[in-house]
């Protein structure tokens, strides 16, 4: 049996070797990839909100989400991405799906690495964020479509927070979905959260 990876903060000079071999970032995995110089005018946003399913528009990027119709989409108040939306309920406290979209250097997450090199950067990412203890990464997959699922569970101050990602690649732009809920919820809502991140779709080709 393969045992589950556990990532623990390094300290001294454990930790300046954790570093040389796992990019640091300080809030976000994609400070991993290498940002295009290109700048996003993203004057043209079109936002469309049909029930249960969630479609934005921008000059350069396109995606669509099916959401519960219990959960209403937002913009953070700081965004440090060219497009940030967060969507919450007031339902279940602590469950959210996050979308951050940036430019990148790559044409797919595959040039990038395989879903186990990216899940070891983004939990690296995760692991070194203040009030984090430790991350257990439980899966990682190449799912199509240009996308990769990474499945960890993050222990920290503020508890347990079980996290899904789909990252992908398309047309230069990066895409992250990230959902999150309360790991003691997750039985709950594990059927849920893994049936709405496989309506997660990126191309600007076919996002209508």
């Amino acid at each position: 049996m393969t045992p589950i990876p556990v990532y623990q903060k390094q300290h001294n000079r454990s930790r300046r070797q954790f570093f040389q071999k796992i990019p640091f970032a300080i809030s976000s995995i994609t400070s991993v990839f290498a940002p295009n110089a290109n700048a996003i005018d993203d004057s043209t946003l079109q936002l469309q909100q049909i029930p249960q399913t969630f479609v934005r528009k921008g000059k350069n990027f396109s995606y669509s989400l099916n959401l519960p119709p219990v959960f209403t989409p937002g913009n953070k108040p700081l965004q440090t991405h060219v497009d940030e939306m967060l969507f919450t309920t007031s339902n279940v406290s602590g469950y959210s799906y996050g979308i951050t979209i940036d430019p990148v250097r790559i044409n797919s997450i595959s040039q990038f690495g395989t879903p186990e090199e990216v899940a070891a950067r983004v939990v690296g990412v995760e692991v070194n964020r203040d009030g984090v203890f430790d991350v257990t990464l439980n899966s990682t997959a190449d799912v199509g479509h240009g996308q990769y699922q990474l499945d960890y569970v993050s222990s920290g101050k503020r508890g347990i927070k079980h996290l899904v990602n789909r990252v992908g690649v398309d047309s230069g732009m990066l895409y992250v979905l990230t959902v999150s809920c309360k790991d003691k919820d997750w039985a709950v809502y594990k059927d849920e959260i893994e049936s709405v991140v496989k309506t997660f779709s990126i191309s600007i080709n076919e996002v209508m």
